[in-house]
């Protein structure tokens, strides 16, 4: 059995890992898909150039810039789910750095001689002078991405994408006014007539990197746990994952990507100016992605290639070969641009996801192995799935705490010196009526709400300083009254995510989704999104999403809320099964009362922000307090 990291730094025993099921693995159909979209395009540049002249090579050599540039700002968008408008002006970073190292002193003597820096005193090779020119943006990203990262997971998506707008026009307006090291308007910096890019050897080189970061990162590890926080940032951290640090590996992905785009367009048309930097590149890029699908690789390539036959179609049907009679002047003037837009609106209110969605070509190479999506669930041996090893401790000793804990919004005070105790292998109940604060309690266990006084700790550990990812690390994982999936993903790759945010290798992460799905009967939808789940079934995919990690403590929020009798009733076996199965204690809020008297060793009644009473729950159904604040005569 191997092991891996476990909540609170222990070492805890996950399933061993099958043959042929680890990252080497999928590694090698991330560069089998790569080379199969490299060879698609390649094959179609070959066609398309084979008959005609300059002007359709350096149409395709455009083409495949341009695709390097989308599929770099896939990494970041399609992976984060946060729109970025920032990225050309990144872009402009590493394209004029590259333009003030590669032009030869003698010419660079004319356009900027009294650059700061000494930089025009000095040349580089081509190749050096873009990898230097990458790590130029890189650092900016990096100091960038850190206030736009804490924004975004602090404030929601909206602050970081505001965050990018304002690095494009940053950009813009430096390259104006830093006259000394840009040029400005005047004209920016040339090349040398003649030392502009020759043939596409580079250009090449730079998408089939792109394709293979970028597929590389889609199923690594940072790439999974990046879309989790996409589909739901609050959940993910619940859960385990922390986005702010997937967030930034994408963005220092995807700017890397961009970056050496951005030199290859710059090389190629041998200038660079705040023009060819700002607005119309972004309206394009963006639109190439949106076209495609956002959250695609493949989608971005296929977008790229749609969108430039599009405005290679509306450049001939605006030139002057072809007569528009009446309707000159709609299609004349500004046609490309006017496509554009309404490419990009249309494909946002008609087909939203663009032509793939998420749909890649490692898919296909999947299915044709018989390895559908992330993998058919493998074989436990064991129908009721593979042993697990709880975690090590005492169940006497190792408990969750709540002491005296006080929330306040404002001045009204929604807990106050609520208080519970749980040890691992108890199963405890919260009850209370609507609005008694009992959701709250929990999200103060998970981390989600600050308290103004009180601790809360696990085996003696204090949590009240730690971040909610941190806590489910620690041992505390839970569900949530109202569903939380990640919708996008398959029901299958819900559960998985959660164990890699824990320690578990990819393989692993596969057999312990597959243990979790057939405890909870949900093996036969394992492929199915889960945003098309029955609403029992999405109940029991958040079941077994929060045990995967095998925490000390489940907290669970409702868990048989909208079932039937029949439906609570198979609830208490499978918890009980989960939690045996984990050695873990469970605190459970839940209305039914009939559900908390068959499955709970003890009770908690909360009115008011306030534990009015507590103990077994003979000695709760006969608590006159009880009675009058939550029951009436009716328990």
């Amino acid at each position: 059995m191997n092991t891996a990291l476990g909540p609170a730094g222990g070492r805890v025993g996950w399933p061993g890992t099958p043959p042929g099921t680890g990252r080497a693995g999928q590694a090698l159909v991330d560069l089998v898909g790569a080379a199969v979209l490299f060879a698609a395009v390649a094959g179609l540049g070959f066609a398309y150039t084979a008959g005609g002249g300059a002007a359709r090579d350096t149409l395709f050599t455009t083409l495949l810039i341009n695709a390097t540039v989308v599929v770099g700002m896939q990494v970041f968008i399609g992976n984060t789910g946060v729109l970025s408008f920032g990225h050309v002006g990144f872009g402009a970073v590493a394209g004029y750095a590259f333009a003030v190292l590669a032009v030869d002193v003698e010419w660079k003597q004319r356009l900027i001689g009294d650059a700061p820096f000494g930089a025009s005193e000095a040349s580089l090779p081509v190749d050096a002078a873009i990898a230097v020119a990458v790590t130029i943006a890189l650092v900016v990203a990096f100091v960038v991405g850190l206030g736009m990262i804490r924004s975004g997971t602090s404030t929601g998506d909206i602050a970081a994408t505001v965050i990018t707008l304002a690095v494009l026009f940053a950009a813009y307006e430096v390259a104006i006014n830093w006259t000394q090291l840009t040029g400005g308007n005047r004209g920016g910096i040339s090349f040398r007539p003649g030392t502009a890019m020759a043939g596409r050897s580079h250009a090449y080189a730079g998408f089939g990197l792109a394709l293979v970061v970028a597929l590389l990162y889609r199923s690594s590890r940072f790439g999974r746990l990046a879309r989790a926080g996409r589909e739901d940032d609050l959940a993910a951290r619940a859960l385990g994952v922390n986005p702010a640090r997937h967030q930034m590996a994408a963005l220092m992905a995807s700017v890397a990507l961009v970056a050496v785009g951005a030199c290859l367009r710059v090389w190629l048309t041998g200038t660079v100016s705040p023009e060819r930097f700002f607005v119309d590149y972004t309206l394009l890029t963006l639109t190439m992605l949106v076209v495609g699908g956002r959250n695609s690789v493949t989608g971005a390539v296929v977008g790229t290639v749609v969108v430039t036959a599009l405005m290679e179609g509306t450049r001939t049907l605006s030139g002057p070969d072809v007569d528009p009679g009446p309707f000159d002047v709609v299609i004349r003037p500004g046609l490309t641009d006017i496509c554009l837009g309404l490419a990009m609106v249309g494909f946002m209110i008609l087909r939203p996801n663009g032509l793939l969605h998420d749909r890649e070509i490692t898919d296909l190479l999947r299915r044709f192995n018989g390895n559908r999506a992330q993998g058919r669930s493998p074989s436990t041996g064991d129908p009721t799935g593979p042993a697990v090893s709880p975690l090590p401790g005492s169940a006497g000793q190792d408990r969750l705490e709540m002491v005296d804990v006080t929330y306040k919004i404002d001045e009204l005070v929604v807990l106050s010196d609520a208080h519970l105790a749980v040890a691992r292998g108890e199963i405890c109940g919260l009850i209370g009526p609507n609005g008694a604060g009992k959701t709250t309690m929990v999200n103060v266990m998970s981390g989600l709400v600050p308290t103004a006084a009180g601790r809360t700790a696990v085996g003696g550990r204090p949590m009240d300083h730690l971040a909610p990812y941190r806590r489910s690390r620690a041992g505390l994982s839970r569900t949530f009254q109202n569903l939380r999936l990640f919708g996008d993903l398959t029901v299958r790759e819900n559960v998985e995510v959660v164990a890699l945010a824990h320690g578990a290798s990819a393989a692993q992460a596969r057999l312990l989704a597959a243990e979790m799905l057939e405890l909870n009967q949900l093996g036969h939808v394992a492929g199915t999104r889960a945003r098309s789940l029955d609403y029992g079934s999405s109940k029991r995919l958040e079941l077994a999403r929060a045990a995967v990690s095998r925490p000390r403590f489940l907290l669970l929020d409702e868990p048989t809320s909208g079932f039937s009798e029949a439906e609570s009733q198979q609830m208490v076996g499978q918890i009980r099964a989960i939690a045996t199965r984990i050695g873990c204690g469970v605190v459970i809020i839940d209305h039914d009362l009939a559900f908390i008297t068959a499955i709970c060793d003890r009770v908690y009644c909360l009115d008011q922000g306030t534990i009015i009473a507590q103990g077994t729950v003979a000695e709760i159904r006969t608590n006159p307090a009880v009675r009058a604040a939550y029951t009436g005569d009716g328990w």
